[in-house]
Order: C-alpha cells, then sequence, then structure tokens
C-alpha cells in the first residue's frame, strides 16, 4: 500500500512538472509570436513613415512644376497679346 501510495505521489509530481513545463513552453510560443508582431510593427511604421516622406517630396515637386507650367503658361499668354497687337509672328 505504500509503495503504490509512493508511486502515485510520485506519478503526481511528474504530471505537475509536466504541466508546468508545457505552460512555460505555451508562454515562450505566446512571448515569441508577440515578439515578431512587435518587430512587423515597427518595420511597417518605419516604411509608412518613409512613404509619408515620399510623398510630401512629391507633392512639392508637383507643386513646383504646377507653378513653372502657370508661369510659363503666364508668359506664353503675354508674348502671344504682343505679338498679337503688333502684328508680328512668334
Amino acid at each position: 500500500m505504500l509503495h503504490a501510495r509512493a508511486r502515485a505521489e510520485r506519478a503526481k509530481e511528474d504530471a505537475l512538472r509536466s504541466a508546468a513545463r508545457v505552460a512555460d513552453l505555451l508562454v515562450d510560443a505566446v512571448d515569441g509570436g508577440v515578439q515578431e508582431l512587435f518587430v512587423n510593427e515597427k518595420r511597417i511604421e518605419l516604411e509608412a513613415r518613409a512613404l509619408l516622406g515620399t510623398i510630401a517630396r512629391y507633392r512639392r515637386q508637383t507643386d513646383q512644376w504646377l507653378a513653372a507650367t502657370s508661369e510659363i503658361n503666364s508668359v506664353l499668354k503675354v508674348i502671344i497679346i504682343t505679338n498679337g497687337l503688333s502684328g508680328g509672328v512668334v
């Protein structure tokens, strides 16, 4: 009877150690997944910031092109009007 009780107690302790090990492995797996998500989130944030910088640069370039074409258009209108009044050909 004592032998059976000792075996049962050992089996119980083994089961508790195994359960603790499984719990540790699960926590490690979840922690690893969370860490990977965190790294991915940071990478995406950096890429988003870089894209915002690129968009701002393209917007400035577009504004410069629009201003330049508007200025060219105004100069061409003046030339056409001036030549039209003087009867000259461009």
